[in-house]
């Protein structure tokens, strides 16, 4: 009934889809859907030439992945220097967006890159839990990183995702070194996916509470000062 190719695209954009529509959800009211969507249309874009790009490398090598990693920190520290998310309130939830977008479709790229087209329940699983770790994982620090441009504090929160991020790469890159036996590499994704969904969680009750929260005292207090003239 579906190709390969659908069911591994519905597998691999599953948690992308999951991560967008729950945490993003709550807030659509604090945000432009469609900038939020433009966002995402450019990770994937992103995500894309870096997926084909780290082919050329193995992604077992520690340093390389650390490499890889902040390559993509620096792109999404790049997109919120932009004036249209440089010290905006809303700019947590574009990072958001942006990172989502970005490690979905390298995953995307991975699979067919390494050739992971088996449809058996063993790699479907293993597939879903490596798009969950780098969807999760990035999609946060992209939060992250917005919230560093909302405040003001660019570089303090670059690193943060850096190290955040890093830490989870320096897991991960032992499942891509193929030399564990099945059970291990499933229980390193799992770890980097509680991990991933702790971040997102942080990202969900912390700092979009807190950018919402900024956001209406300002226009609380505009309201105050028109009243008053």
């Amino acid at each position: 009934m579906f190709s390969p190719t659908t069911i591994l695209g519905l597998v691999v954009f599953a948690p992308a889809i999951i991560v967008l529509y729950f945490p993003l959800g709550k807030y659509e009211r604090y945000f432009k859907a469609n900038k939020a969507l433009f966002m995402i249309l450019v990770g994937l874009a992103v995500g894309m030439g870096v997926g084909f790009f780290s082919m050329f490398f193995f992604l077992g090598n520690i340093v390389l992945a650390l490499l890889l990693i902040a390559l993509l920190e620096i792109i999404k520290f790049l997109a919120m220097m932009q004036r249209p998310f440089r010290m905006k309130y809303d700019a947590p939830f574009y990072g958001f967006a942006f990172g989502a977008g970005i490690s979905v479709m390298m995953v995307f790229t991975f699979i067919y890159g390494f050739q992971l087209f088996a449809l058996d329940p063993v790699n479907l699983v293993l597939i879903l839990l490596l798009s969950y770790n780098y969807t999760f994982v990035q999609a946060s620090t992209g939060g992250i990183i917005g919230y560093g441009s909302k405040k003001g504090d660019f570089w303090r929160y670059l690193i943060r995702a850096f190290l955040i991020s890093g830490l989870h790469v320096s897991m991960i890159t032992f499942f891509w070194e193929g030399r564990f036996s099945l059970v291990v590499d499933f229980i390193i994704l799992v770890i980097g996916a509680i991990y991933g969904t702790f971040l997102v969680f942080y990202v969900y009750s912390e700092i979009f509470p807190e950018v919402v929260s900024d956001k209406l005292q300002e226009l609380e207090k505009e309201k105050d000062d028109t009243n008053s003239t």
